[in-house]
């Protein structure tokens, strides 16, 4: 007799799942678990190649996850469920607390490879060339790369399995070196232009703010109080509410009228997000050939979008940089490139993993081998920090 999903889940470590995977376990308690999978990632082993030189670390932790009945089938389960669901909502299906085990390294990777062949399908009726889905499907070994590197052990962490989520949906592709999305613009900001001067300015639809413009609990000044909560008024002649300048709003309302200003980024608009790699080539020129075949690509392959803009949303943005780089750095030169407005990200941890990978010390005893990191870290000596900013190429 099948146990119950929450004494399975439990035994697994999970505490909550949901309330939508209740009937999807009841139906696939009537079938068999899923079988065959070491000859899935054989083939997909020999077509793409997408688990790189951890091919064989995947095809033992496989036998060994076949072997482990509780694991099977919430594999079962989180393949069922994982196929048909958005991004979104395959970004919320509960992973097995790790044991140090093989089997439970081995899950999040397969239940990422397990979709792979419906990604390839789904890659192809978008007109990619297998040429560029092996390159795409290639970030599972480079996320299993990165995390052996910096935590010694060859799985993928619950950040890069939502990450890759988007690659298995099939709405995210890697060209000259950065990485393309389509995506929807949300619902923090609207943008405006100026029909004559071809200005852009970023008005907030929602946020608490202090009187120095800031995100209310930021680190560094998480007892300032809010000021202000961010609003838009729109009549039929004007937009009225809070410019966004950098990673700062200002305090007071400002009116831009209708006859002047178009509303060019709404909620809800196509957007092509924009992302950055590590190792990135950030020559200006290189960038802007990079945007504008991106762009085309973007179109050619997913026609039945209406692309506005593309956005990015990256520390790299954070205009606290310019501070600390020189005029002419390659990184100070692409922020100047877009309109900016604070994401919503109060932790100031972002930029972490990328300046000092795999440092676990303390800030005082951080590297300072390269100019970002002695800027960064004498910037947070000072109780100062890097936030998430979103910005959209002007």
């Amino acid at each position: 007799m099948n146990i119950e999903l929450k004494t399975l889940a439990e035994r697994l470590g999970i505490t909550e799942y949901p309330g939508v995977l209740e009937p999807i376990y009841a139906s696939i308690c009537k079938q068999a678990p899923i079988c065959g999978i070491p000859d899935t990632l054989e083939q997909l082993h020999l077509e793409f190649a997408p688990f790189g030189d951890y091919y064989d670390f995947v095809l033992r932790g496989a036998r060994a996850l076949q072997n482990d009945k509780d694991l099977l089938i919430w594999l079962t389960l989180g393949v069922t469920y994982c196929k048909d669901a958005t991004e979104n909502e395959a970004a919320h299906f509960p992973l097995p607390l790790g044991d140090g085990s093989e089997a439970r390294d081995v899950f999040p990777i397969l239940l990422i490879a397990l979709e792979l062949p419906e990604t390839v399908k789904r890659y192809r009726a978008h007109g990619f060339d297998d040429a560029q889905i092996r390159k795409n499907l290639g970030n599972l070994a480079e996320s299993i790369r990165a995390h052996a590197l910096s935590q010694g052990r060859a799985t993928i962490s619950r950040g890069s399995y939502n990450w890759l989520i988007h690659y298995t949906k099939a709405r995210i592709f890697d060209h000259m070196g950065f990485v393309f999305q389509a995506g929807t613009w949300g619902d923090e900001a609207i943008l405006l232009r100026n029909r004559k001067s071809g200005e852009q300015v970023f008005l907030m639809l929602k946020g608490r703010f202090t009187a120095l413009g800031t995100l209310v609990g930021l680190r560094g000044a998480e007892d300032v109080p809010a000021l202000f909560e961010a609003t838009l008024e729109e009549t039929e002649t004007a937009f009225i509410g809070y410019r966004a300048v950098g990673q700062q709003v200002c305090a007071e309302r400002e009116c831009f009228a209708k006859n002047e200003w178009d509303a060019i980024l709404r909620p809800g608009d196509d957007v092509i997000k924009f992302h950055i790699p590590r190792g990135a080539d950030f020559t200006p020129s290189h960038v802007e050939e990079s945007m504008k075949q991106g762009f085309m690509l973007c179109k050619r392959h997913y026609p039945e979008c209406n692309f506005r803009k593309i956005v990015c949303t990256s520390w790299m943005l954070d205009p606290k940089l310019l501070d600390i780089l020189p005029e002419h750095a390659k990184i100070a030169q692409f922020i100047r490139r877009f309109v900016l407005f604070p994401s919503g990200d109060t932790a100031g941890t972002a930029c972490m993993s990328y300046v000092w990978p795999g440092e676990t010390c303390s800030t005082g005893e951080l590297p300072e081998n390269t100019s970002l990191q002695r800027g960064i870290k004498r910037m947070m000596l000072e109780n100062s920090y890097i936030f998430w900013t979103t910005g959209a190429w002007r």
